[in-house]
């Protein structure tokens, strides 16, 4: 059974200054906890067709995938799929709220294999956990630089 985690946090923050932090890989261990250092190949913001490294460690055990960017819309949005590693996918989503804040929604959808499927609650609870807390990581950075 897949784990699908979803998370939403509002940024006091106009859209395109949360657009520029969020949509660029090499920021994402400033706001995922449990995310080491990745960069984007090429580096910048997302693109169709970018790719990043990313390894991640969850219950005690270090995760790698290779993601690629499938689709952008400019300053709204990106979805990605895993094309090594863990079979995952997901997106990222900025909303306007108006002139100064906005709205972060982050979706994902990972599925576990083999011996991985036997830890899927423990997994499912981690990793929706994880995600609120980033996205609320992600608010509080985005904020700080507005100020």
């Amino acid at each position: 059974m897949p784990i699908i985690t979803e998370a939403r946090a509002v940024i006091a923050a106009p859209a395109a200054v949360a657009w520029r932090l969020l949509a660029d890989y090499a920021n994402d261990p400033l706001w995922r906890a449990r995310v080491r250092p990745m960069e984007q190949s090429p580096p910048g913001q997302v693109f169709p067709g970018a790719t990043a490294v990313e390894e991640m460690r969850v219950l005690g055990t270090l995760s790698r995938a290779v993601v690629e960017v499938v689709t952008v819309t400019p300053g709204t949005s990106f979805t990605w799929r895993a094309i090594d590693g863990a079979d995952a996918e997901g997106h990222r989503t900025i909303t306007a709220l108006g002139d100064d804040r906005c709205e972060l929604h982050t979706w994902r959808v990972i599925r576990l294999s083999g011996a991985q499927a036997w830890g899927e609650p423990l997994a499912r609870w981690a990793l929706t956990r994880g995600e609120r807390a980033d996205v609320q990581r992600a608010a509080a950075l985005v904020e700080a630089i507005t100020r």
